[in-house]
């Protein structure tokens, strides 16, 4: 799990950068266009969507209570995101609805 968590995060960073560099040499060769200077930048709320500080940390099932897991390198934002995380999960209540869902039998298994 924490080598998803890693390659996700490291995948991040490197399309993040060659994206910028695509962009930022695209808009110095078109300055004297008519279009804004922001034109060509990416949209925010993609960037925004897999950026992994916006999580955080993934959660632990399996653990008996609420556990989340984030990577040893990071940032102050992540860790503080990971814990507002973490908080949301236990006044969610959501390691007893994962338990209840579990304990529930599917329509799969259930005999006429």
């Amino acid at each position: 799990m924490d080598e998803m968590l890693l390659s996700a995060e490291v995948l991040t960073c490197y399309l993040r950068s060659v994206i910028r560099r695509a962009f930022t040499a695209i808009r110095f060769r078109v300055r004297a266009a008519l279009m804004p200077p922001d034109f060509f930048s990416p949209p925010t709320g993609v960037a925004d969507r897999y950026d992994y500080e916006n999580y955080g940390g993934v959660p632990l099932l399996g653990v008996d209570g609420t556990a989340v897991i984030g990577h040893g390198g990071s940032s102050a934002r992540a860790i503080a995101r990971m814990v507002t995380h973490t908080a949301e999960l236990v006044e969610g209540g959501v390691t007893a609805h994962i338990a209840e869902a579990i304990a529930r039998p599917s329509a799969d298994h259930v005999s006429a």
